[in-house]
């Protein structure tokens, strides 16, 4: 078969998937912005990372047997 160069175009996309792609563009162009302007990005971590959401436990010095 010879290969022409272009490909056939495929089924449109549906509501769900351009409701993905603009959230993912506006997340994306949030990030370029702070990237740009030298801030810390909105979308980082926290310094305690993932488990900032959790309250601290309080912990005694001594461990039981």
């Amino acid at each position: 078969m010879i290969a022409l160069g272009f490909e056939l175009p495929g089924p449109p996309p549906t509501k769900k998937e351009i409701r993905q792609w603009k959230k993912w563009q506006k997340e994306m162009k949030k990030l370029w912005e702070a990237d740009l302007s030298g801030t810390k990005s909105p979308l980082a971590p926290s310094k305690r990372g993932r488990k900032a959401s959790l309250p601290l436990q309080k912990t005694s010095g001594f461990k039981k047997n």
